[in-house]
């Protein structure tokens, strides 16, 4: 069992009363056996804090991303991404190339979209977080996995607050430790990422056609009687 103390200071800081709040993450990631040293957030990634109101620019197109547009686990872009100013309501975030969207409202459905480098510019919902990561001490692809690893998951549920909609705040989310192994290895696991991602994305167009090649054979053979 679990036993914690806390003042009424932290309480008074922390906005929360649920007792997951108070639960010492690095000390639960710690206790865990990593052959790397453990490094907060915080000091592999900063948040982009720019934003625009796409109002101003009714006629212009907007690369733009909503929750609904990022699938979880994957991180790949569903949908259509792209909207005029004049259909986009409020005041929106900017992101650019290499940037990492994490989902703050119901972070349990792990929506991590890491921008793609055909992406110059765009601008996303206020529901995710821009995170931008230091590459001389992270590789982006492997920030993106590790951000969506159970590594991360498990101790967000405990950071979490509010029961229809929770939220992650971005400090809680920064004050999560990871292993970080050195650039060498990274450079490995980040290879691998790559290859992998493509991999998956190939399976998947493929069996997105299967029926429409199915389909096409079967028409072509009884043509051909």
């Amino acid at each position: 069992m679990w036993i914690n103390k806390i003042s009424d200071q932290q309480l008074a800081v922390a906005l929360r009363w649920n007792v997951e709040t108070f639960t010492d993450v690095s000390t639960i990631l710690e206790q865990k056996k990593r052959d790397y040293p453990c490094i907060r957030l915080a000091d592999l990634i900063r948040e982009r804090k720019g934003s625009l109101d796409p109002q101003k620019y009714s006629n212009r197109e907007f690369y733009y991303i909503g929750l609904e547009n990022v699938q979880s686990l994957t991180g790949d872009i569903v949908g259509e991404p792209t909207k005029l100013g004049h259909d986009i309501r409020s005041r929106s975030k900017i992101f650019s190339s290499g940037d990492i969207l994490y989902g703050r409202l119901r972070p349990y459905l792990n929506k991590v979209y890491l921008c793609s480098d055909d992406i110059i510019n765009g601008i996303c919902s206020n529901e995710f977080f821009v995170l931008t990561p230091d590459t001389a001490r992270i590789l982006p692809n492997l920030m993106r996995m590790i951000l969506t690893s159970s590594l991360v998951q498990d101790l967000i549920c405990k950071l979490q607050s509010g029961s229809a909609l929770p939220r992650i705040q971005v400090a809680d989310l920064l004050n999560i430790t990871i292993p970080l192994p050195p650039l060498k290895d990274q450079q490995a696991l980040e290879n691998l990422i790559i290859e992998q991602v493509q991999y998956r994305r190939k399976l998947s167009r493929e069996l997105q056609e299967l029926p429409y090649t199915l389909l096409n054979s079967i028409e072509r053979s009884l043509l051909e009687k």
